[in-house]
């Protein structure tokens, strides 16, 4: 929480859930994938205008994908760990990825991604998946749902998929952060655990 505190983003992030928490949404766990399962391709828009495939990153050893939102209680609460973790290990690479049906819920829209993007200062693409084939072809299901892939040179490979931390609602009070610990785990080259929990968070607003 070093970067947030030195950039001042702990009060706006704060506030963000506050504005938030009042919200009424289905909650959903994420459905637990097979180690080693294939990373699907995407080619999704960035809130700057450029496009991101899963071929750009093709170079990279490390690739964290998190289907996320703007709305959602959950994903507010989670956004100061995301930040945190993208600034603290910078050999991973991460995307954030909003699937949510923007004509039903406008908060999600792709202007109000890029707000969110220049407010919070994001270091990471946010990109939207439009036609929500990509969260389809993941298999997610709530956000946020946090996948953490290996590139073993033929394709990127599944190392870890959870939650970030045992405290949803209040990230900097957690006392267990397993996506950081698989995340130390893949830079040590050691072997994913098998005890994988489930994110949690509100379901993707399907179309």
């Amino acid at each position: 929480m070093k970067f947030l505190e030195k950039n001042g983003l702990i009060p706006i992030l704060q506030k963000s859930i506050f504005t938030h928490k009042k919200s009424c949404m289905a909650l959903l766990h994420s459905k637990t994938k097979a180690q080693n399962r294939q990373a699907p391709d995407f080619d999704l828009l960035w809130v700057y205008g450029k496009r991101y495939s899963l071929e750009y990153f093709r170079e990279k050893k490390w690739l964290a994908v998190i289907f996320t939102c703007n709305h959602c209680p959950y994903a507010v609460a989670s956004r100061p760990e995301i930040v945190s973790l993208a600034s603290k290990y910078q050999d991973i690479w991460f995307i954030c990825i909003n699937s949510n049906d923007t004509k039903a819920y406008p908060q999600d829209s792709y202007e109000n991604m890029k707000h969110l993007s220049d407010e919070l200062r994001f270091s990471f693409p946010y990109v939207i998946d439009t036609d929500q084939s990509v969260a389809k072809a993941y298999d997610a299901q709530c956000t946020p749902d946090n996948y953490l892939f290996k590139n073993t040179e033929e394709s990127f490979k599944l190392f870890f998929q959870g939650r970030l931390n045992d405290n949803r609602k209040k990230p900097w009070k957690a006392t267990q952060t397993d996506f950081e610990d698989h995340i130390i785990s893949l830079l040590a080259g050691e072997k994913t655990s098998k005890d994988w929990v489930p994110s949690m968070g509100c379901s993707i607003k399907w179309r």
